[in-house]
């Protein structure tokens, strides 16, 4: 007599059928148990989900400080002549760490400011170039900047009102604010995490509770521990999902729309973020999502009903 066997491609379809399908009704069939789980993981996944696109931010904002902080501005006179501008940039030239001084003229200077949102109409509604000519250094590292701004200020062909751009604590002061706001975030949004862990916990034994008996006949037919456990699994994985979905639906546009005031602000208020990022940071919440509500239901099932 010929042993049965049965196509691998009818048991992965059982297997979908009893685990996913099944475990897609049953969450559907038992839906009011997960609703305060679905508030409080779509709160803590909104928050996450947010502080993700702050640290972002914050990461551009960084790399944008830590940029500028190597080089410092040194702010011509108008009357300046040619033969102390020169003179000026050879002894910067001489220091030791300078990398480059390079000399941008008045023009220069509006077409560069023209280029950022606001300041092409200020220059306009100014009649003429409020933008001074400069020397632009790039220094090896942040601790010659100090000394070149000592030179620099003092000398005839700097404008003696505003002489540099040299500010000794601006980077350190805009590192330590970021990361005091993003470490609070964080630490909130593990405490949001906790929580709708614990309640999609409480949810899924709640659901457990209602089906121990049918847990008690699969068993004594003797169904392995993946078909019981599966799809509880699968039912915290809905519940994350559908809380994910629902605070990318929130996320995403706060987030174009963030974007789109960026770009017509006089500061640049989420400097390197974009609608793909945007975008990215809206399919990582529901899988994030996914992931903390299995683990919830793991949780859950290590106290199955005998």
């Amino acid at each position: 007599m010929r042993p049965l066997f049965m196509p691998r491609r009818v048991v992965i379809s059982n297997a979908f059928s009893l685990v996913v399908m099944d475990a897609a009704r049953n969450w559907l069939r038992h839906l009011p148990f997960f609703v305060p789980a679905l508030g409080s993981m779509g709160v803590a996944l909104l928050m996450g989900g947010a502080t993700a696109t702050a640290a972002w931010i914050a990461t551009e904002v960084l790399h944008a400080e830590a940029t500028q902080a190597s080089v410092i501005h040194v702010y011509i006179r108008d009357d300046a002549s040619a033969a102390q501008t020169d003179a000026l940039t050879s002894r910067l030239k001489s220091r030791a760490g300078v990398l480059s001084v390079v000399f941008v003229s008045k023009d220069q200077a509006l077409a560069q400011a023209s280029t950022r949102p606001g300041l092409k109409d200020l220059a306009a509604s100014a009649g003429t170039n409020p933008f001074p000519a400069s020397l632009d250094i790039r220094a090896s590292n942040l601790s010659v900047l100090s000394s070149l701004d000592t030179l620099a200020r003092h000398d005839p062909a700097v404008d003696s009102a505003y002489p540099t751009s040299y500010d000794a604590g601006a980077y350190s002061r805009v590192a330590n604010v970021l990361g005091y706001g993003i470490g609070g975030a964080l630490l909130l949004v593990l405490m949001l995490a906790v929580v709708a862990i614990a309640v999609t916990t409480g949810g899924i034994r709640a659901a457990i509770l209602t089906r121990r008996d049918e847990i008690r006949v699969m068993r004594l037919v003797g169904s392995r521990p993946w078909m019981i456990k599966g799809p509880f699994l699968v039912e915290g994985a809905l519940t994350g999902l559908a809380a994910g979905l629902a605070a990318a639906l929130i996320l995403v546009p706060a987030t174009i729309a963030l974007v789109s005031a960026s770009q017509h602000s006089l500061v640049p208020l989420a400097p390197g973020l974009s609608p793909l990022t945007a975008l990215q940071v809206g399919w990582l919440v529901p899988a994030a999502g996914m992931l903390l509500g299995m683990l919830a239901s793991s949780i859950g099932l290590k106290k199955l009903p005998a």
